[in-house]
């Protein structure tokens, strides 16, 4: 269960979020966040004009990209379930270089085991690194 105060003045997300999710309002939403198409095909290994297309109402093979929207979705929810970053500092976190990844979160849910691998980056919010003595 997704606990309710993180998706504070985020309506939209709380809805496309809580419930089973329709795909094109999960990434509606992460797009209201600022993640924008070309990102989110990255994410989802789309092509970028498969995504747009679904934004102008052609969804047919959506449900192709049905698991990796997932997997955005999950690596959404624990980023902010986390409670470390708000709804869009957690959005410009999965788009930006990561040092510790040494990419962008969203290319690397693009790998096999890359959800696993961003969850774990994404700890590093709250539980830093230990400091090494000289």
């Amino acid at each position: 269960m997704i606990p309710d105060n993180i998706f504070e003045n985020n309506p939209a997300l709380a809805e496309a979020f809580r419930k089973e999710p329709d795909n094109f309002e999960v990434l509606s939403a992460l797009g209201r966040l600022g993640m924008d198409h070309a990102e989110q095909a990255t994410a989802i290994t789309a092509p970028l004009e498969t995504v747009r297309r679904w934004y102008e109402g052609d969804r047919d093979d959506m449900q192709e990209y049905e698991d990796k929207i997932e997997d955005l979705k999950a690596v959404t929810c624990f980023t902010l379930v986390r409670g470390v970053l708000p709804a869009k500092l957690a959005i410009l976190w999965l788009t930006e270089f990561n040092q510790r990844l040494e990419a962008r979160p969203i290319d690397i849910l693009t790998e096999e085991k890359g959800l696993e691998a961003v969850i774990s980056a994404s700890t590093t919010f709250t539980r830093p690194e230990p400091r090494r003595h000289a």
